[in-house]
């Protein structure tokens, strides 16, 4: 390619933040205009989708399972969505494409994720107390326990059709490019930057493949609009407590988040009775 190529641009050091816990604090705009879109079907916007969560061969690993709650599709936000075709259409000259594992989530399935991950590091570290169980099961799952629709402290970013979980996968999209671990995995391995910081082996193929392609997804998606969550190389957001809090990060200018908790089948539920001060 004659042009710059995505994948020699090294990730900033802002990528290597990692916080699942501190984003609720993060303010809302109180009338923005996109503040009300409902939620899509990405599959009808042409985007290749793969619920992960809905599976039942029992390959979704590490969880083997479908969980309660989950959707046979994913759906986002109108402008998540658009954002998304934008970041699949610069895709394109790398014969690659984004490949969608999750979207929109139930509290039901938000809740049944996060117990999977506390329990499996219970079952690991049997001597770790409660609040370190916690603590690491937040560097992968929003914390759902206290959810609650009108507090806005609560709301887990999957929950408001502004997070998205993806990968890179062929054109034709049978053939998934190596991107260093399997999604979802609870291990340093998935931190967006890992092997930025790790001396890769230059003879190792899949090391180089990985810390390649992680950089074309993460640059082709900020340049979306998008910010990532450092500690999963899959997760992007925008319009989330989460987005407005690593864009600030990132760039140093304070924003607000703009979508709001939503139900699929009444995206503006009492909308006029939802008080956010903070």
């Amino acid at each position: 390619m004659s042009r710059l190529d995505l994948r020699d641009i090294p990730l900033p050091p802002s990528a290597n933040l990692s916080t699942a816990l501190r984003y609720y604090d993060v303010p809302f705009y109180r009338d923005h205009r996109q503040a009300n879109e409902p939620l899509v079907d990405c599959g009808a916007h042409k985007l290749l989708c793969q619920p992960y969560y809905s599976r039942t061969d029992g390959v979704n690993f590490p969880y083997s399972q479908r969980f309660v709650g989950s959707s046979e599709t994913i759906t986002l936000r109108q402008s998540v969505v658009d954002r998304l075709k934008r970041a699949d259409a610069l895709l394109r000259p790398y014969a690659v494409r984004l490949c969608l594992l999750d979207g929109y989530r139930s509290i039901k399935t938000q809740q049944a994720i996060w117990d999977f991950y506390c329990s499996w590091v219970a079952q690991r570290h049997s001597h770790w107390t409660s609040q370190k169980i916690i603590e690491f099961a937040a560097r992968f799952a929003s914390d759902p326990r206290s959810f609650d629709a009108k507090n806005p402290k609560t709301w887990p970013v999957h929950c408001t059709g502004g997070a998205v979980d993806l990968t890179l996968v062929s054109l034709d999209g049978k053939h998934p490019i190596f991107m260093g671990s399997i999604f979802d995995d609870p291990a340093p391995v998935s931190a967006t930057a890992y092997f930025e910081h790790k001396r890769v082996n230059e003879d190792s193929a899949s090391e180089m493949v990985a810390l390649r392609y992680r950089r074309l997804l993460y640059h082709v998606m900020i340049r979306s609009g998008f910010e990532n969550y450092s500690a999963e190389w899959w997760h992007y957001d925008w319009g989330t407590q989460l987005w407005a809090f690593f864009r600030a990060k990132r760039t140093g200018r304070r924003t607000r988040a703009i979508y709001r908790y939503i139900e699929p089948n009444n995206p503006r539920r009492r909308r006029k009775r939802l008080r956010v001060t903070h």
